[in-house]
């Protein structure tokens, strides 16, 4: 299947499947009180849990709280409840650089495309012919390789895709603080099960640690089973929920509270305050945040008022 070919498809899925579809707030009910992030120090944007999810969440999470569960994008991955957040400023970014990264891999591997589903159950069910299983396998050997290498990032359509869908989910997200008890709630050398899961078999299938190794980039300690302070998690398994009073929403000085414009904010902060020695090295982050601002203004109200195209016209065509 052609990139573009591809893309068309992808794009009546995502615009189908109703991920963003909201229920109306009730702001008389809508208890989380909101912080402006543009009056945190360094220091203390340093020393802060946080949380992000879909905006349409945000009704039951005021009448709720937030509740540890294995959430949409962990289905068949995690086995016990969690609430994950980042500590800190920079684990912030290095989180949108990673889920960059984890959502490219989601979109273009053969193995998570949703257009394969019926041939990975022909396949699971012993109902696929060897031309077919021995096409799909080449097909999912060809992208690990692109993967592997970085030579994805070389490939403007499938960037140009993968922008777009993130700028869609960042503006239908909002990210919260979490006023979490370490030691009780979370720890930092808490198991990241992911590791774990993939270090015990190294051997046998060296090409799913090095994913992940692309995956987790060089600011995380991949040779070890502890989490890092972008991905953190509460106690796995255990029940907590963080009530509303425990929570801030955020938001910039203009009173944006998309995601994007928190993560531009801090990105811009992070940029500002810290000596560009001392910064870690994104492999995607820059490119989406530069690529993004190139095409849109972000308005009041965090609407989109100027007409955003990330695919080329040229790709449009095709």
């Amino acid at each position: 299947m052609t990139v573009n070919k591809m893309i068309r498809q992808k794009r009546i899925l995502y615009e189908t499947r109703g991920l963003y579809e909201e229920s109306p707030v009730d702001e008389a009910r809508n208890v989380i009180i909101p912080l402006d992030i543009s009056s945190l120090a360094l220091d203390e944007l340093n020393n802060m849990c946080f949380h992000h999810s879909l905006r349409k969440d945000l009704p039951s999470i005021s009448m709720n709280g937030l509740k540890a569960k294995i959430g949409r994008n962990s289905q068949g991955i995690d086995e016990e409840a969690a609430i994950y957040f980042s500590y800190g400023l920079e684990a912030v970014l290095e989180t949108w650089d990673v889920w960059l990264k984890w959502r490219m891999n989601r979109l273009f591997d053969p193995k998570w495309q949703e257009e394969n589903t019926k041939m990975i159950s022909r396949i699971k069910n012993g109902l696929a012919i060897e031309e077919e299983k021995k096409q799909f396998y080449s097909e999912c050997d060809k992208w690990n390789n692109e993967f592997i290498s970085g030579a994805y990032k070389e490939d403007i359509k499938k960037l140009a895709f993968l922008f777009e869908y993130q700028f869609q989910e960042m503006q239908h997200s909002i990210y919260y603080t979490l006023a979490l008890c370490e030691g009780k709630e979370f720890t930092f050398d808490e198991i990241d099960t992911k590791k774990l899961r993939v270090l015990a078999n190294k051997e046998a299938d060296e090409g799913a640690y090095m994913k992940q190794r692309v995956m987790y980039g060089d600011y995380s300690d991949n040779d070890n089973i502890y989490v890092d302070k972008w991905n953190m998690n509460t106690v796995l398994g255990k029940d907590i929920i963080i009530m509303p009073d425990r929570m801030r929403l955020l938001q910039t000085k203009d009173g944006k509270t998309d995601v994007f414009s928190i993560v531009l904010s801090f990105y811009n902060t992070y940029k500002e305050n810290i000596p560009f020695e001392e910064q870690v090295h994104f492999d995607l982050l820059d490119g989406y945040i530069q690529y993004v601002k190139s095409k849109v203004k972000i308005g009041v109200d965090n609407s989109v008022v100027e007409n955003y195209t990330v695919m080329e016209d040229k790709y449009r065509k095709k």
